[in-house]
């Protein structure tokens, strides 16, 4: 572990010193140079384009320093603490958990600071000659602005919620947090404008999976568990030195533990905080240490802090972990569903999920089938490549008939007698299938590491058969589980609510513990 990372360190910091190297010699170049030597009227804008290499490459050299040494502290203290994987953070050890947006400012003003220093002077410069040359390029020059302006408007936001909420960070009232007890503590933050809907709080077990690599690497993080309260403005707590915001929840028994082991395969537990407010509304997120311990902690676990009140306040949502006896829970119904469900004539239960149940989902295909349709279209001229104008073409009916299913697509699941009854097609149509209870081994809530916060599947599996879906593009994933609980409950099947994780069309197993 520490030779790997000796030698990423290196390789990073060599990297950085070319780009270093590069941008200083051609700045310096552009700046003390005659125009005549380097055939350009504007040096100065040249020198500060090229001074952006030379920064990215400084940043590179300084994160491989600073990132080997902080990585050389992390093992010492791991060293020092191998049973105790909540004292490896330096926030966690002083029992608290900083923002994870504290320092997302610095971000925002470097992306800033660098999009300007590349975008502008290549603006500044062609912009008047394509201008005096009524060459329409010009507006495309100006397009380069308007990236730009957009991170400076992030940049201008972030630094006024900085400024307005201060450098925010939730005290445990114990450390850590164990399953089966409760996560307690106060959220301390400036907050000088009232809160009439309250403060709302989510705390989630989330599944961080990597798929992918290179420019190809995605990052999808899939709730296990999640559950919501709102704390009224009366429930805050003011003083001189700023606010509190009291945090009581309940963690599962049978809940999984933290685990950054596997960096492609993260458990994580994260409060998140908000509040809609005049002006910038706060919100934060925050990192949580819950460990199952098989030892007492030295830290006790807490009494409530604030009496009863906090254990009174309503739950918003709540659905259980994948590591819940899920037989034993019943979900409520979802709030807004788009499953429409009725009774038949013959007394059976139907499930019906109409056209466009999923509008997030269908635009964004719609988008980028646009664009694709574009591509292909430039592809078919006569001077374009016919082999990848037809395979490009092959790709693009199968993006319009991903529009069409989202557009018009329905779905109809019918349970009783004895039976469940499957329809899948356009405006309501579609091949029906039957399958008697008897050969139902499990109905499941599914979903894809790749999507999976924009569409959940039904699927059913069959005792002697492949796996066959009964609806999907369902946006809201308490409704299919819910869906999926009843179907249970109806067939007479166990009740297991549980959403399967997918990834590139197999089930992933559970997260490292």
């Amino acid at each position: 572990m520490a030779k790997s990372s000796k030698a990423g360190a290196i390789f990073v910091f060599v990297f950085g010193s070319f780009f270093f190297a590069f941008g200083a010699f051609a700045s310096f170049s552009f700046f003390v140079s005659a125009p005549s030597v380097h055939n350009n009227s504007a040096p100065l804008a040249a020198t500060i384009f090229a001074s952006v290499f030379a920064i990215i490459g400084a940043g590179l050299m300084f994160g491989a320093v600073y990132g080997y040494r902080k990585l050389q502290q992390e093992a010492a203290t791991r060293d020092a603490n191998p049973d105790s994987p909540w004292l490896w953070r330096d926030d966690w050890a002083q029992s608290r958990a900083f923002s994870k947006n504290r320092n997302t400012v610095y971000g925002w003003w470097i992306g800033t600071t660098l999009l300007t220093m590349l975008c502008v002077p290549m603006a500044a410069v062609g912009i008047p000659q394509l201008l005096r040359q009524r060459d329409p390029k010009a507006f495309w020059l100006l397009a380069l602005c308007l990236p730009p302006a957009a991170v400076l408007l992030g940049a201008v936001r972030a630094t006024l919620r900085r400024s307005r909420y201060g450098n925010t960070y939730l005290e445990f009232a114990s450390s850590p947090f164990s399953p089966g007890r409760r996560l307690s503590g106060q959220i301390h933050l400036r907050f000088d404008a009232p809160a009439e809907h309250g403060v709302d709080l989510r705390l989630s077990c989330i599944r961080r999976i990597v798929t992918g690599s290179g420019k190809q690497q995605s990052v999808s993080e899939v709730p296990l568990w999640q559950q919501e309260k709102n704390v009224p403005q009366p429930f805050l707590m003011v003083s001189s030195l700023g606010t509190s915001i009291p945090v009581e929840f309940d963690i599962p028994e049978n809940a999984y533990s933290t685990n950054h082991d596997v960096e492609r395969d993260q458990l994580l537990w994260m409060l998140h905080a908000q509040a809609d407010v005049p002006g910038v509304d706060y919100s934060d997120d925050f990192e949580v240490p819950v460990f199952r311990q098989h030892a007492k902690s030295a830290w006790a676990d807490p009494a409530p802090a604030h009496g009863d009140r906090m254990a009174d306040l309503p739950l918003i949502f709540a659905t259980e972990s994948q590591a819940s006896d899920s037989s034993a829970v019943s979900l409520p119904p979802p709030a807004n569903p788009k499953v429409a469900v009725s009774t038949t004539v013959d007394g059976a239960t139907e499930f019906y999920f109409p056209a466009f149940r999923n509008p997030a989902q269908t635009l964004m295909l719609m988008a980028f089938t646009a664009v694709w349709t574009g591509i292909v279209y430039l592809l078919a001229k006569p001077r374009g490549s016919w082999f990848f104008g037809i395979v490009f073409a092959a790709f693009d009916l199968l993006l319009f008939y991903g529009c069409l299913q989202g557009l018009f697509g329905t779905a109809r699941i019918v349970v009783g007698a004895g039976k469940l009854l499957s329809q899948r097609g356009f405006f309501g149509g579609g091949k029906r299938r039957e399958f008697p209870y008897s050969d139902i081994a499990s109905v499941q809530a599914a979903t894809s590491a790749q999507n999976s916060k924009s569409a959940y599947t039904i699927r059913l599996q069959p005792k002697n058969a492949r796996a066959v879906t009964l609806a999907d593009s369902i946006a809201n994933r308490n409704e299919a589980r819910w869906v999926v609980q009843q179907i249970e409950s109806l067939a007479g099947l166990k009740i297991d609510t549980d959403v399967v994780l997918q990834a590139f069309g197999r089930d992933l197993g559970p997260p490292p513990q």
